[in-house]
């Protein structure tokens, strides 16, 4: 692997911990919340049935504007609408307020994943394609044992509404990173960008 190859990997799979890290933060989000917000079983599944809603829209909106856009362009506002609604979810005052945030948030996240991987195929030789995705799902792993120490470690001490606000801020610093990334073949191809320079 060169060292193109595992800045794209890196700054792709930035994106893939934070998705990991967001949906299974939001179980323990809820446990942490339930008494403060005064959450039922009912609201709880209703604010997990509305990120995934979130998610599924996202997947299918994301997926065709990468084609209309460009995957580098699409690729950076997923991310950044993962980090305005987690800093978001730290504002959430009632169940309501908790569904409609983790519905716009579910947006981000649910586009993230197929345009990321998109991204990464295409810009990886063809003989090391396949391994390059499994290497970017490998993230997903990563974003769930930090998802877990965050919760073990940090929630009791501070709360759930800080650390959301601290990730919120450290995933727009994984959007400067994103921003590094070079636009895919396809992107060109949409005819809505410049071609790449000589």
């Amino acid at each position: 692997m060169n060292s193109r190859e595992a800045r794209l990997i890196f700054a792709s799979g930035i994106g893939w911990t934070f998705d990991a890290m967001d949906v299974l933060l939001l179980s323990y989000i809820l446990v942490a919340a339930s008494h403060e917000l005064g959450l039922t079983k009912g609201d709880e599944g209703l604010v997990i049935l509305a990120n995934n809603v979130g998610m599924l829209i996202g997947a299918f909106l994301f997926g065709w504007l990468a084609d209309l856009w460009g995957r580098r362009r699409t690729f950076m506002l997923t991310l950044a609408l993962y980090s305005v609604g987690v800093g978001l979810t730290a504002f959430a005052s009632s169940a309501s307020d908790l569904a409609a945030i983790r519905l716009f948030t579910g947006l981000g996240l649910g586009g993230e994943l197929p345009v990321a991987a998109s991204l990464v195929s295409e810009l990886s030789p063809p003989d090391r394609r396949g391994r390059n995705v499994v290497l970017l799902e490998s993230f997903w792993s990563v974003g769930a044992i930090l998802a877990a120490a965050v919760a073990y470690f940090v929630f009791p001490g501070f709360g759930w509404r800080a650390p959301l606000l601290a990730l919120s801020a450290v995933a727009l610093y994984a959007l400067a990173i994103r921003a590094t990334l070079p636009e895919s073949p396809s992107g060109y191809a949409s005819g809505t960008l410049p071609g790449p320079g000589p």
